[in-house]
């Protein structure tokens, strides 16, 4: 080798230059890669955080509203709640409906506390927080919605309450 000085020399760069260019591709690879997670951890996290925010603001209402206790549930009245909705156990009503269309709304929202439909989206919120990714879980979060609201019309009409006045009822909420 000692005869061939310069060709030393050249295989002796080409072999650090090869080592060069594969650790800087390692560099690139764990970038993309620390890139990749840290994105996902952050979408996740704020997935999380707007579903703990969400139920924070709930419980809020909950506390500056009036509560009457029953058996099944505890009915929250409040001012502010322009469309009803149940919340774990508890409904949330405002002050304008006539009586016959309260009772449509209290029926249809017992349903939904009987079948534990905010434990069921709850953990979906989870569960689409987690796999945000997956185009599965935010059509499964839809459907189930639909889902659960037809089960809860469908209790409302076993009921008695009429047809027709009980569309009247949902799209007066509307």
């Amino acid at each position: 080798t000692a005869a061939y000085p310069a060709v030393e020399t050249q295989v002796q760069e080409a072999v650090a230059n090869e080592t060069a260019s594969h650790s800087v591709g390692f560099d690139i690879k764990a970038a993309t890669g620390l890139a990749a997670s840290s994105i996902y951890i952050l979408v996740a996290l704020a997935s999380l955080g707007l579903t703990v925010y969400n139920i924070i603001k709930i419980q809020r209402l909950r506390r500056r509203s009036r509560l009457t206790h029953t058996a099944e549930y505890t009915l929250a009245e409040n001012e502010d709640i322009k469309t009803p909705f149940s919340f774990l156990m508890t409904i949330f009503i405002g002050f304008d409906y006539e009586h016959w269309e309260r009772l449509q709304i209290l029926t249809h929202e017992a349903s939904h506390i009987r079948h534990r439909h905010s434990f069921e989206r709850i953990s979906l919120a989870i569960l689409r927080s987690v796999f945000w990714f997956n185009p599965f879980f935010w059509m499964a979060e839809t459907d189930l919605k639909e889902v659960q609201e037809w089960e809860a019309d469908k209790d409302v009409l076993s009921e008695g309450y009429e047809l027709k006045t009980y569309r009247t009822t949902i799209f007066k909420q509307l």
